[in-house]
């Protein structure tokens, strides 16, 4: 291994893998953070999870995730990052603590036609109950390239277990069926789509920008990273060589002006390659996001230039090729009034501040809408709440307001929402007390695509001496993608691989160890006591 103090380190994108890449290589590698270098055409690091915004002209929430207790290289990462309100504490710590204090609670995770649905089973026929213990058994490669609904008949998209598994985790049934077995495998015991203590998944006192991204930046800027933001990585040029692939120089562009950065051998390059992020709009109250545009981000063509460069880098186009079945709309509401709380509150016979979410499971969107415990963000003034929603439809017309989502203004996709609750006596306090802000992405579910072997590339590409991919388009085996821990998996991956650490990776949890949850799944049961019969369809 070369000297840590004379080796450089340059990571092209500021999402969390390439932001967990640059922690392990300072705490792990030796490498002093003035010699890294952190790339990104975007104003601020974050990626898919940045959030912004204020009380007066509304807050927008980035991707909502959460952790789950096997989340290993995930929780070794925050184990050593100090949160942002407590230096005392690691960011770790406060999760936990948050978790144990304040009891994430799904008390009502289904509605339709404004009303409660009270449903014990998930609605598995005997045939549904065969594929799912079928698609347990089968091995990866026989799902090569297909879609879920290739796997399950019609019948099965409309369970409620479907209802629940798709909204909880963004899938759809032409999505890759090898990556809902991975999910499946992986977070069984969250079967009935429901959070709450027993799951132990882990939601941040914030949003995670603020409980994750913003204290892992602020430890990486005290150690002297360097983050340059507002720079485009064009190209990388390789070493001639068949078989060994060593980065020699970068190409940038520095508003308009392009530049070149020399990399020696004993140097290190990361690239995220790809982003689901890319092409994100976002609109106001009373306007809608800029329409869909088939042009990839600049991470989706840095990725497409390098997979001409060597065989094994990849394929791009399996995931960009269709942005009318990856996107993904969200919305954030930033409410001056505590009307919407109160009402919700007493919707689902709980409290309105304790998490969880709900699912309009007859809305041709199919919306969902999700209450945090106040205040999401750090800075958030008292008087003012925030609550966010998403839709896996964006394209269809809404049941109230006939246009697509895509095309709506925050106004009127409130409307909507505040519709399907019935919420019709305070629909108009409660419009002129918020600001609602959609978000369209149209790779948000680029990661979900089906795919072939080969189809993303390896973390450290076999013959790589300096040179690594990172994030949920490189290569992490059994590990679902579009979570934080194989965004931090793949970086430490790549750490330690270019590195030669002797120290491993912890081991991926499969999550299927659980007989409970297993035989619950099988049975078509949520949690709690058996109750009914389970062919009863929702």
């Amino acid at each position: 291994m070369a000297n840590p103090a004379q080796t450089k380190a340059y990571l092209v994108g500021a999402g969390l893998s390439s932001l967990a890449a640059a922690a392990f290589l300072i705490k792990d590698g030796a490498i002093p953070g003035k010699n890294i270098f952190i790339f990104d055409e975007q104003q601020r690091p974050g990626g898919s999870l940045a959030s912004a915004g204020d009380a007066a002209q509304g807050y927008h929430l980035g991707e909502s995730r959460f952790l789950d207790t096997g989340f290993n290289s995930t929780w070794e990462l925050l184990s050593f990052i100090p949160s942002l309100a407590e230096s005392t504490r690691t960011v770790k710590q406060e999760i936990f603590a948050f978790h144990h204090k304040f009891v994430w609670a799904d008390s009502q995770r289904l509605v339709a036609e404004g009303r409660r649905v009270e449903d014990p089973v998930l609605g598995f026929s005997t045939r549904d109950r065969l594929d799912l213990t079928e698609l347990f058994a089968v091995p990866e490669d026989f799902l090569l390239n297909k879609r879920i609904d290739e796997w399950f008949h019609p019948g099965f998209f409309q369970t409620s277990f479907w209802a629940l598994w798709a909204t909880s985790f963004g899938f759809l049934p032409w999505h890759s069926a090898v990556e809902f077995k991975r999910y499946l495998r992986r977070f069984v015991h969250l079967s009935d789509g429901t959070f709450s203590a027993e799951t132990e998944a882990f939601w941040p006192q914030y949003n995670l920008f603020d409980s994750v991204v913003r204290p892992l930046v602020r430890w990486l800027a005290e150690r002297g990273v360097n983050f340059e933001m507002d720079v485009r990585v064009l190209d990388l040029d390789f070493k001639p060589s068949e078989k060994v692939k060593t980065v020699q120089r970068i190409r940038t562009s520095v508003s308009g002006r392009h530049d070149e950065i020399n990399v020696n051998e004993t140097d290190l390059v990361f690239v995220a390659n790809g982003s689901p992020a890319a092409n994100t709009s976002l609109g106001g109250m009373e306007e809608a996001p800029s329409p869909l545009t088939m042009t990839s981000g600049n991470m989706w063509r840095l990725w497409e230039g390098l997979a001409t460069k060597f065989n094994d880098f990849g394929r791009p186009e399996a995931f960009t090729q269709h942005p009318s079945k990856t996107l993904w709309e969200s919305f954030t509401v930033t409410a001056m009034e505590e009307n919407f709380f109160d009402l919700f509150g007493k919707f689902i016979g709980g409290e309105p501040h304790v998490g969880g979410f709900v699912t309009l499971r007859d809305s041709n969107w199919l919306l969902s809408v999700q209450v945090h415990r106040q205040p999401c963000f750090y800075e958030q003034p008292e008087d003012v709440g925030v609550w966010q929603g998403w839709a896996l439809y964006p394209e269809r017309r809404g049941n109230f307001i006939q246009k697509k989502m895509s095309e709506c203004t925050g106004r009127e996709i409130l409307t909507e929402v505040l519709s399907h609750f019935r919420f019709m006596e305070e629909l108009l306090p409660i419009l002129n007390s918020s600001r609602c802000l959609p978000c369209l992405r149209p790779y948000g579910a680029s990661a979900l695509m089906p795919r072939e072997r080969g189809n993303r590339p390896p973390v450290v590409p076999k013959g790589s001496t300096n040179f690594a991919f990172i994030g949920p388009f490189s290569e992490v085996s059994h590990e679902p993608a579009f979570t934080l821990e194989y965004s931090v998996r793949s970086a430490q991956m790549a750490v330690y691989q270019l590195l030669s650490l002797e120290k491993p990776v912890a081991a991926v949890q499969r999550g299927t160890h659980e007989v409970g949850d297993l035989l619950r799944l099988y049975r078509g049961l949520k949690k709690g006591p058996p109750q009914g019969e389970p062919e009863h369809r929702f």
